[in-house]
């Protein structure tokens, strides 16, 4: 008679193990992101600086400029390639919800998810509901598409 009580504490064993070992493993994958996630916004502020500042240099003119004493978590870039053309977008980061916000004026908001890679040696932005973490976006190349975006019409 006690053979289905054993079989039952070994199945609700192992379910709250598995269970638990889900959660962990979630908790653990938010703290990496979390903290990860930091660390890539601030590769993305610092490449935009850069890329704005060699870019300038190459065209002969100010064309990018980028402010970061917005916060921790946002800087704003403005691109004004000629005289009648000019954009302004603010980048901002949500931590807790592991969102990069681009909101280019006049167009509107993009929006980009931190997600860890594959291998789980760092983190990578994703556009949209993309789930696709092996072709996500490294800080650089989000660098060339926002700076792309903000010359384009």
């Amino acid at each position: 008679m006690s053979e289905w009580l054993d079989d039952l504490v070994s199945k609700t064993k192992h379910h709250y193990e598995d269970q638990k070992s889900k959660e962990t493993a979630f908790l653990e994958q938010q703290r990496l992101k979390k903290a990860l996630g930091k660390v890539f916004f601030k590769d993305l502020k610092d490449g935009m600086k850069t890329n704005a500042d060699r870019f300038n240099k190459k065209f002969g003119s100010e064309v990018f400029s980028v402010e970061d004493d917005l916060s921790a978590d946002a800087f704003s870039i403005q691109s004004k390639p000629d005289s009648k053309l000019s954009w302004n977008a603010t980048v901002t980061y949500a931590p807790e919800a592991h969102l990069i916000e681009i909101n280019r004026s006049p167009g509107g908001p993009q929006t980009y998810r931190i997600d860890i890679t594959p291998d789980g040696s760092g983190v990578v932005a994703l556009y949209g509901n993309s789930t696709d973490r092996a072709n996500g976006l490294g800080a650089e190349l989000l660098v060339q598409n926002i700076m792309a975006m903000m010359l384009s019409t």
